[in-house]
């Protein structure tokens, strides 16, 4: 074997650690009350198609002392019983033109047999019509910017310009484990056009780190753009609020309204991989979050790395390995073979 002489450096010395975006809790459902406007003001608004069932706080199956979310469509049977709810972003939160964010949620399934929308919407908050009990128009399918949807065959699909597209490869959940997500939001425009995109990252029961999930056919990509509709951002506008919806189904083959529960919905500024239930910790090297497999993006530093087998680190663009213990706020050292 031929020997290798070591290169030493000190990589790292006056390394800048970018501090990671707080999040802000939207609800967390622990109160085991569900805020509904107008009696709480910015409470979750019910915009209604249909009859709906009083949306539910359960006790969480799996975790003990939480609480979850169940939200079941109206009557089954009579018609598709759209029922749709939007929820503020905490103040100054609101996904500004030209800025991003992401938004965290659990989601935990018993069954296949029902319909689950999650996304965000731009469009001015609806008005309470004591009449009906519901928030009006504008109301219905065409208020997403984003979306993404949990089919009946338990797969991920992203409401992708106007279709809906599956992950690729398919995405498909296992029954009662709680899954969390990272829903990459990105408001852009290109003067007063939208170029606004969504992405997903998905942490499951076998991941020890959030995972891209890729979308589309052949190429697949990163990035899912935003639906459209005639009610979709045309002008730069922020985007204000969280926005779910759930169906019965085809009135000739309903759903059977199995629950799927959903929890601890947050948002932070720009992408953001972090576990805001811990506090914004998360898996991490250094200053860097490790965003699946073992990656992390050092970016100009030295770019991806690899650090399952850490202190042995994979450099992608050396393609080969390198030692280095952890770096702190004071800076670390790098070995390189030479």
């Amino acid at each position: 074997m031929k020997k290798q002489n070591i290169l030493i450096l000190s990589a790292l010395c006056g390394l800048a650690f970018t501090a990671q975006a707080q999040w802000a809790l939207i609800e967390d459902f622990e109160s085991g009350e569900f805020p509904l406007a107008p009696a709480v003001p910015d409470g979750w608004k019910l915009w209604s198609m249909a009859d709906a069932h009083e949306p539910q706080i359960l006790d969480d199956p799996k975790e003990e002392n939480n609480k979850a979310f169940y939200m079941e469509s109206g009557a089954a049977g009579i018609s598709w019983s759209d029922v749709f709810f939007s929820r503020p972003f905490p103040a100054g939160s609101e996904i500004q033109p030209g800025e991003s964010a992401t938004m965290y949620y659990r989601f935990l399934l018993s069954g296949y047999s029902n319909s689950w929308h999650v996304g965000v919407t731009h469009v001015a908050p609806p008005v309470y019509d004591e009449a009906t009990g519901y928030f009006t128009a504008p109301q219905g399918w065409g208020a997403f910017n984003t979306l993404v949807r949990l089919s009946t065959l338990g797969s991920l699909e992203h409401r992708a310009g106007g279709t809906y597209v599956a992950t690729n490869p398919a995405y498909i959940f296992e029954i009662m484990e709680w899954y969390e997500f990272w829903h990459y939001i990105d408001n852009s425009f290109d003067g007063t056009t939208s170029t606004g995109y969504q992405r997903i990252y998905i942490k499951g029961p076998n991941d020890t780190a959030p995972v891209l999930i890729p979308v589309g056919t052949e190429p697949p990509t990163e990035n899912a753009p935003f639906r459209t509709a005639a009610v979709n951002a045309e002008v730069p506008a922020p985007i204000h609020s969280l926005y779910l919806a759930t169906n019965s189904g085809n009135p000739g083959n309903p759903f059977l309204n199995d629950p799927w529960l959903m929890d601890d919905f947050y948002i932070a500024s720009g992408l953001t991989l972090t576990d805001p239930r811990d506090g914004g910790s998360s898996s991490t090297w250094g200053p860097w979050d490790i965003v699946a497999n073992g990656d992390v993006n050092t970016e100009g530093w030295m770019g991806w790395l690899n650090v399952t087998f850490k202190p042995w680190i994979w450099s992608y663009a050396r393609d080969g390995w390198v030692y280095a213990e952890e770096p702190n706020a004071s800076g670390g050292w790098v070995y390189m073979m030479k």
